[in-house]
C-alpha cells in the first residue's frame, strides 16, 4: 500500500479527552475527531491521501529509500496537531536525507511554519531510530534518544516479575 491505512491519537489533559482517528479510503483520508471539549465538538471530513507525518518513522524502520525528498505535502503528526490546535490538513514541507556521523543517517523534515523535524537512524537493517528531535524555528520542541534497547519477546514480558528489565533499559 503506497501509505498508512490508519492513524490514531488519543490526548488526555486536566478537564478532557480528544480521540482523533484517520483513515485511508478511496485514495483520500477520512478524519475523525470526538471531543471532550462543547466548542469543538465531534468533527468528520475527508482530505488528500498524501503521507502522514507519523508514517515517516515506520517507513525509515522498513526501507528508509521509501521516505520521498524534496518538496512534499504531509499531514503533520496527530499530537502536534492536538496540542496546537491546528486543522488536521495536508501542508507544505520539505524533505531531506543526509548522512551523519557513526554510520547513520538523519531525515529533515521542514515546514514553512518554521516547525522542523530530525529523526537520525541506523544507515544498515535494522535501521533502528536512534533520536528524534521536533523543533519551533532554533527553539527545541522535544527529543528522545534512545539509550539502550533489548531483543526480547517483550509481549510476554507484562507481569512484576519483569520490573527489572526498566532497570536494564535505564528508566
Amino acid at each position: 500500500n503506497p501509505r498508512s491505512l490508519k492513524m490514531t491519537t488519543t490526548v488526555q489533559d486536566w478537564c478532557g479527552q480528544v480521540f482523533t482517528q484517520i483513515d485511508e479510503k478511496n485514495d483520500k483520508y477520512h478524519i475523525a475527531q470526538y471531543s471532550y471539549f462543547e466548542s469543538e465538538g465531534d468533527k468528520a471530513a475527508d482530505t488528500e491521501g498524501v503521507m502522514l507525518e507519523d508514517e515517516i518513522l515506520t517507513r525509515l524502520r522498513i526501507n528508509p529509500a521509501s521516505v520521498p525528498t524534496g518538496n512534499v505535502k504531509l499531514i503533520p503528526n496527530l499530537t502536534y496537531t492536538r496540542l496546537r490546535h491546528k486543522n488536521i490538513e495536508p501542508v507544505a514541507a520539505k524533505i531531506e536525507m543526509k548522512d551523519i556521523a557513526n554510520k547513520q543517517r538523519s531525515v529533515v523534515v521542514t515546514y514553512a511554519s518554521g516547525r522542523r523535524l530530525e529523526v537520525d537512524f541506523e544507515a544498515t537493517f535494522p535501521h533502528k531510530i536512534m533520536r528524534v528531535g521536533e523543533f519551533d524555528g532554533v527553539k527545541k520542541l522535544s527529543e528522545a534518544i534512545l539509550k539502550k534497547s533489548i531483543m526480547s519477546d517483550y509481549w510476554t514480558k507484562n507481569g512484576n516479575e519483569y520490573a527489572n528489565l526498566r532497570g536494564e533499559l535505564g528508566i
